[in-house]
């Protein structure tokens, strides 16, 4: 069999990508991606780059059925192009090997909204519906901070210390509407309208030039991680959070997508399809871990529960705390 091959682009990462579709179609779908499942630009080369590959490459073969395997060194997705290419399944597995990669160098991406206050970040956790994002326009615009990213950012170590960057955000923010209408009105009205009658919770982004605040795309030192719980106590909570439960909430966030245990795949018809495999092995854990820990002894993660807005006052409270 004569596979063709080309190699996708990532945040300093190339993976190789064999098909054996007699179609270019798959490279008019990857031209067209702006980002890869939101997180980071993607371009493509039918001939590797001086980037860094990836240690999995990925293989695309035609079959009837829908189906994912793990080899030595590869992930082979089986079924039909014309089914495959109406889904993001190939943007997950390609994230799921860049992922993977980004560990295996000592780096994590965390799943957050932050911004960056007097030279350091704060970084805001928590489910969807938490308000991290809304906390994070908050506080740049009524405390001048600038915003470090909106659904993903870095975290690396360097000499000692935990650092951040490579944020996403830079064009738009996706606000909850629940959430916004407790924390700006005017906005919510500017952004929302009339459109939600009869809907409840609904996402949408604005620009952000359009919201008139700045953004950061320097590698700055982290100085805190809140854990969002928004509404889940009627009595506002905030405490450094416990280091065992930090340590597993921690670990969800950073290594979901490579455990294998936060995405799904899903056919054309939003069917389930296969789960991810797992790409996670000793060197992932460990280099992780070694974050991880050193975020929980330098005491760096709070929990706050509780109404937004007292949640929003007491981070504004802490911007200016002294370890």
């Amino acid at each position: 069999m004569n596979n063709k091959k080309l190699f996708v682009q990532w945040s300093g990462y190339q993976c190789e990508v064999q098909y054996d579709y007699n179609t270019n179609e798959i490279i008019e779908y990857l031209k067209l991606k702006k980002r890869l499942l939101g997180k980071g630009s993607v371009d493509i080369s039918l001939h590797k780059t001086h980037l860094s590959c990836t240690d999995y490459s990925i293989q695309l073969m035609d079959s009837e059925k829908i189906k994912v395997e793990k080899k030595l060194n590869s992930i082979i997705m089986y079924g039909k192009w014309e089914e495959i290419g109406k889904t993001e399944m190939l943007d997950c597995l390609l994230l799921l090997c860049f992922e993977r990669q980004m560990q295996l160098d000592g780096i994590v991406s965390v799943h957050a909204s932050g911004v960056v206050f007097n030279g350091e970040c704060f970084l805001f956790l928590g489910p969807r519906e938490a308000g991290k994002t809304t906390v994070s326009y908050s506080i740049c615009k009524e405390l001048g901070a600038e915003l470090a990213c909106n659904d993903y950012i870095w975290l690396k170590e360097v000499d000692g210390k935990i650092l951040a960057y490579n944020g996403d955000g830079r064009d738009e923010l996706a606000f909850r509407s629940h959430a916004l209408i407790q924390m700006d009105k005017q906005l919510f009205q500017t952004v929302y309208g009339d459109e939600l009658e009869g809907k409840v919770n609904v996402r949408k982004k604005v620009l952000i030039k359009d919201l008139g605040i700045s953004v950061n795309e320097n590698m700055v030192p982290l100085k805190k991680i809140f854990f969002l719980g928004l509404g889940h106590t009627p009595k506002f909570e905030c405490n450094i959070e416990d280091p065992i439960k930090s340590k597993v909430s921690l670990y969800e966030n950073f290594c979901g997508i490579i455990s294998g245990n936060e995405m799904i795949l899903y056919d054309s018809n939003k069917r389930i399809g296969p789960f991810m495999p797992s790409l996670s092995c000793n060197d992932t854990h460990t280099n992780v871990h070694k974050i991880i820990q050193k975020l929980v002894c330098d005491k760096k993660v709070y929990n706050l529960r509780g109404p937004l807005d007292e949640i929003i006052k007491e981070i504004k409270d802490q911007f200016n705390f002294v370890d």
